[in-house]
């Protein structure tokens, strides 16, 4: 069973993650390890450019938000 903060973390991402995927250049959003292991909301990234960063926060309700430049994904 999951523990609080990755519960707490999955419930804003699925409230956020709509919004968030339709910036330019967002990829991802997922839940996993942040800064000093603690669970967090992670944005993956085509690029690190200001309008990105300007538009997500790095932090949510308690949540920490890490932004990480994955380049483009793409399937095979």
């Amino acid at each position: 069973m999951p523990d609080d903060s990755l519960k707490k973390a999955m419930e804003i991402k699925r409230r956020y993650e709509r919004h968030w995927l339709d910036i330019s250049g967002v990829t991802a959003v997922g839940v996993g390890q942040v800064e000093q292991g603690r669970t967090g909301i992670i944005v993956s990234v085509t690029d690190d450019g200001n309008h990105i960063r300007e538009q997500i926060p790095s932090e949510v309700e308690g949540v920490t938000v890490e932004i990480q430049v994955s380049g483009i994904l793409r399937s095979f």
